[in-house]
């Protein structure tokens, strides 16, 4: 887990805090209700049960789709989410897409996400990490997380209603800056291997 006061002494050598690689000035949240609410669910380890910040998805639609650019090159290891734990306010699914520049509703019904994830419940402490696949999510630069459905609701009974995000947190490494980025702002600590550069899988196959 990550540290809001930058101590990394407990962290692997090349894990960072994920704060410090979030290009936070471009991220975006489709559908939200409140606009900029989005960006409010990246918060620090010690401020991620907090609930007076949050995304609420806009009118009855259970859907949000969440666009999330880093400053470098990643390698994602780790999902952490807190969700609403009100009746039928958490989501029940979440997929995840990866390096689709302007990637929106209208074109996810295009592209096979690289991982779908059923929501286990509301996890309001934030406290469970779900396991993603590196293989492909090794060479990030580019994530979406769309959240779908109502946790706790049968599907056929699903329909109207919104959903919410409280807390959203990755684990992951840098693998190389992009170019024009200052690397050095969020190394968690320095290392000899941070000069080598590791390319790295994960392409989104379209449907045919």
């Amino acid at each position: 887990m990550f540290c809001c006061h930058g101590d990394a002494s407990h962290m692997g050598s090349e894990e960072v805090n994920i704060l410090g690689a979030l290009d936070l000035s471009r991220i975006q949240c489709y559908n939200e209700l409140v606009a900029g609410s989005g960006k409010s669910v990246f918060k620090s380890e010690c401020s991620k049960v907090d609930k007076t910040r949050f995304v609420d998805s806009a009118g009855d639609d259970p859907e949000l789709l969440l666009s999330i650019p880093f400053k470098s090159t990643m390698r994602i290891r780790g999902l952490c989410l807190s969700l609403g734990g009100e009746y039928g306010t958490c989501p029940a699914r979440v997929r995840i897409y990866a390096n689709m520049e302007g990637l929106d509703f209208s074109g996810l019904e295009s592209f096979e996400p690289v991982q779908e994830l059923v929501i286990r419940g509301p996890d309001v402490q934030a406290q469970e990490w779900y396991p993603l696949k590196v293989v492909k999510l090794g060479n990030v630069s580019h994530l979406y997380l769309h959240f779908s459905g109502r946790w706790s609701v049968p599907e056929h009974e699903q329909g109207e209603g919104s959903v919410r995000v409280y807390y959203v947190g990755l684990r992951a490494e840098v693998i190389a800056p992009r170019v024009g980025v200052v690397h050095a702002m969020y190394e968690s600590r320095a290392q000899a291997s941070d000069h080598k550069m590791e390319l790295g899988g994960g392409t989104l196959t379209k449907k045919v």
